[in-house]
């Protein structure tokens, strides 16, 4: 059975790190069981449920993280690492059982991506003495992170709905409303950031889940057009420009409804914990479908910024060297697993 050991801040950045690398250094820390040699991380997602997720390529971005960490003594600390991936179900009751049965897998865990389950996973990872390293967790009893009922579980970015309040706030945008899609995933995204947003004393009017149609989109937006003072709408799903269906269909959808004209802002939730990239950087989709590209004037970004190097630049020098196979495609390889260590917004 893998040992277990305390968690610790994660090292600060020295250049440009692997995808993922940020995460798996966060579980860095004097092992607890002197004699154990390997510590084993456990990468937990909705790799196979999931068709955006499933082009994230867990396998290969932990591989290439734990590589460059063991021959990094700055990183590994004289120890070994070694990772494991671990399919999260995209139903939450199933992602939490499964989680619960994984006590004697790893070491440590990053993840979850379903927040409908951070709290459990937090009390678990407690009562293991292991850590949970997620950023897509925003339960207020986990505000005490690093403390009190949660000591082995450490969010690796500033939290997100506290980001997208700061950009409200200079703004002046004081009504929101969040639509999601019909995955488990994310209606409890929107759930949780609904939650999280009112703390802060934002109003959020309505929270919406459209189903994956054209209908779906325009009964959600429908519903927010009759919400009190709306003027941003939170898109809580995969990015359109990552392959997300669900954004598509509802900003073509907004465009028919002249929701686009810059009346209401959209702002894609999904990037805020990943590097997308935007400098010099074409996307097919918005080239071949120039509805989307206009409707596309109303979306507001807000991403990790990426350093001195792009995820693809990064990607393509992983290639050249060898530790990331040459088959694969840059633009074929989902984002979400780009974190490093040096990133802000």
């Amino acid at each position: 059975m893998p040992s277990s050991f305390p968690p610790q801040q994660p090292p600060r950045s020295r250049g440009h790190s692997p995808p993922l690398l940020f995460l798996l250094a966060a579980l860095l820390g004097t092992p607890t069981q002197a004699g154990a040699a390997t510590y084993k991380v456990g990468v937990v997602g909705p790799w196979t449920c999931d068709p955006v997720f499933s082009r994230a390529l867990p396998d290969a971005a932990a591989r290439l993280a734990v590589s460059r960490i063991n021959k990094d003594p700055y990183l590994s600390q004289g120890y070994w690492f070694d990772y494991l991936v671990l399919n999260e179900d995209c139903q939450t009751s199933r992602a939490l059982s499964g989680f619960l049965k994984s006590e004697s897998y790893a070491s440590g865990f990053v993840g979850p991506l379903n927040p409908g389950y951070c709290a459990a996973a937090g009390l678990m990872g407690k009562n293991w003495n292991k850590p949970v390293v997620s950023w897509a967790c925003m339960s207020p009893e986990l505000e005490g992170e690093g403390g009190g009922a949660y000591p082995t579980f450490s969010r690796p970015l500033p939290l997100s709905s506290r980001v997208l309040f700061a950009v409200l706030k200079y703004f002046r945008w004081a009504h929101a409303a969040i639509v999601t899609a019909e995955q488990d995933l994310w209606v409890e995204t929107g759930q949780e950031l609904a939650s999280s947003l009112r703390r802060f004393g934002l109003p959020v009017s309505v929270v919406v889940t459209m189903e994956t149609d054209p209908a779906g989109a325009e009964a959600a937006l429908k519903r927010v057009r009759r919400a009190h003072k709306v003027r941003v709408i939170i898109m809580c799903m995969h990015s359109a420009l990552l392959g997300g269906e669900e954004q598509q269909l509802l900003l073509e959808k907004a465009w028919d409804l002249r929701m686009t004209d810059g009346g209401y802002v959209f702002i894609p939730f999904d990037a805020l914990h990943y590097s997308l990239p935007y400098r010099d950087t074409p996307y097919p989709l918005l080239s071949n479908n120039s509805k989307l590209r206009r409707a596309y004037d109303a979306v507001l970004t807000v991403t990790v910024e990426s350093g001195d190097k792009s995820f693809t630049q990064a990607f393509r020098e992983a290639q050249d060297s060898r530790e990331v196979q040459a088959s694969y495609q840059a633009s074929q390889v989902g984002y979400s697993l780009a974190h490093t260590p040096g990133d802000s917004w």
